[in-house]
């Protein structure tokens, strides 16, 4: 409960700072002071720069102003119409007479969008551009055969362009990549439809025509000199085999192969192949958001969520929405400049018209002032012509 006042008693201080009655605060109010205790909070050492626990510690102080707020409408120290979910001074989604538990930004939308505790591999496993480079450097630096390290790199290129599970890729056979898929009117990708997916769901996937030209370089080359190398009469259908036997490679193989890669390069524990399907969600759902705001299109969570879902085979689109609000929270700063350069010109349009108006009754005041005294002149001639002369 001491907390509670001392974080309520720090909302109040900020109130003062900016010259504003607390019980009078608005939802711009709420986020300035949250923008200003994040930057406190990140600078105090304990928060080792961590910005993600500096967000859930900021959601914890407005959650008490929140509550602040709901207990002066209970108490009927203010309005009811004071805060609430419809065109209030203070938004949020606990109406009069209702409660609500859920910590989330639709109830109190001032809130920092936070991943919880099983969603923190959203982050923790995001490769970067960088990671990527550093991978495939790993990969083509390394001592073993020609055939591994073209055929590794051949799963890193797979994995990243195309999303797919590990089980999936490596059901690959080599009858399904012809060169012959390939005509006058093929365009940046064909169809594929790998034999293992999750469920058995038999979904139809784009593969970059690159990438299906580098898989029958790979089979004609690499592949093609291991099984003559080893003696192999009877190769197996599976596209990647293992180096020593020439047997399918198994997928818990390619766990340990990336598992060491993604060790290599500095990844966290824990990173391994599924890493690269994380990456193409994220890039889907990056391009999905932008493509929305250029259009104008709804950017909701849910929206973009079950778009995406459709583009990786995902079933069930709600376990991408906190994918999609990281993504929202990358872009946040696009957006809002966005919003601002909208602004400023509209701004300016509104100032070119001013001028143009004040310029327009200027001319007319102007037209109007010699109109009249070209009247005035012209009645006085008048007025001596009819005049007799002395």
């Amino acid at each position: 409960m001491h907390g509670q006042v001392l974080n309520v008693v720090s909302f109040w201080a900020h109130c003062a700072s900016v010259g504003i009655d607390p019980v009078s605060a608005s939802d711009t109010t709420l986020k300035q002071f949250r923008d200003a205790e994040l930057k406190l909070v990140l600078a105090n050492p304990a928060s080792k720069g961590d910005e993600r626990i500096a967000r859930g510690t900021v959601n914890q102080k407005l959650l008490c102003v929140y509550g602040w707020f709901l207990w002066l409408r209970k108490t009927k120290r203010i309005a009811d119409h004071a805060v609430g979910p419809n065109g209030t001074q203070i938004d949020c989604g606990i109406g009069v007479g209702s409660s609500g538990n859920r910590r989330s930004t639709r109830t109190y939308p001032a809130l920092f969008r936070v991943t919880t505790a099983g969603d923190r591999g959203l982050r923790k496993h995001l490769l970067s551009d960088q990671d990527r480079d550093d991978v495939l450097d790993a990969i083509m630096t390394s001592e073993q055969s020609v055939y591994v390290r073209q055929r590794n790199a051949l799963l890193l290129d797979i994995g990243l362009e195309t999303g797919l599970r590990r089980g999936s890729i490596n059901s690959f056979q080599v009858d399904q990549f012809k060169r012959s898929l390939i005509g006058p009117n093929t365009g940046a990708t064909v169809l594929i439809r790998p034999i293992r997916q999750k469920f058995n769901r038999g979904i139809t996937y784009e593969l970059p025509t690159s990438i299906l030209l580098r898989i029958c370089d790979f089979i004609d080359g690499p592949r093609s000199q291991l099984l003559v190398g080893k003696q192999v009469t009877r190769p197996p259908q599976g596209l990647f085999l293992s180096a020593r036997d020439c047997t399918p490679l198994e997928d818990r193989s390619i766990t340990t192969i990336f598992s060491k890669l993604m060790r290599s390069i500095g990844a966290q524990k824990g990173t391994s192949f599924h890493a690269l399907r994380i990456r193409f969600v994220n890039v889907q759902i990056l391009l999905e958001l932008m493509e929305r705001l250029a259009l104008g299109l709804d950017t909701s969570a849910a929206s973009v969520a079950a778009a995406v879902a459709i583009k990786v085979g995902h079933r069930n689109p709600r376990s991408l929405e906190p994918y999609v609000l990281v993504a929202q929270d990358r872009l946040g700063c696009q957006i809002s400049s966005r919003d601002e350069a909208r602004l400023r010109k509209a701004e300016a349009q509104l100032a070119e018209q001013a001028r143009a108006i004040a310029d327009l009754r200027a001319e007319n005041e102007r037209l109007r002032t010699a109109y009249e005294a070209k009247s005035r002149s012209e009645a006085e001639e008048q007025s001596r012509q009819a005049s007799p002369a002395l």
